[in-house]
């Protein structure tokens, strides 16, 4: 995390999906991922949040305008657009959630991560 001008704290987040669980999603040739070469990955880049977290846990929804401000999206062999994203973030955890349009289709996502 970094400083933004005013203050405030810039968060970054990048997310690799799991390579064990990948390669046994996409070991089955007939595998909605058999296509696929690599797990995904979320990313969201340089967002302002408020406060401290390590103080607390903040709940943050993305606005639809956040999208096209800062570096958000689901990458699956392609930068896949995401929408309705909420963030639940704390010194040792991270909940995501929200839509990523795959392919024309709108599919929920949600990823856990705890250090």
């Amino acid at each position: 995390m970094n400083k933004a001008a005013d203050g405030s704290t810039l968060l970054t987040i990048e997310i690799h999906g799991n390579q064990k669980i990948y390669e046994q999603l996409r070991a089955d040739e007939v595998s909605e991922w058999s296509w696929t070469l690599y797990p995904p990955n979320f990313y969201l880049r340089e967002y302002p949040i408020p406060g401290n977290i390590k103080s607390k846990e903040i709940a943050i929804k993305l606005k639809s305008a956040d999208a096209a401000r800062f570096d958000v999206a689901l990458y699956l062999m392609e930068h896949n657009e995401v929408s309705e994203v909420s963030l639940k973030v704390a010194e040792r955890h991270l909940e995501v959630s929200g839509q990523v349009d795959l392919m024309g289709e709108r599919k929920p996502f949600r990823i856990k991560w705890k250090k």
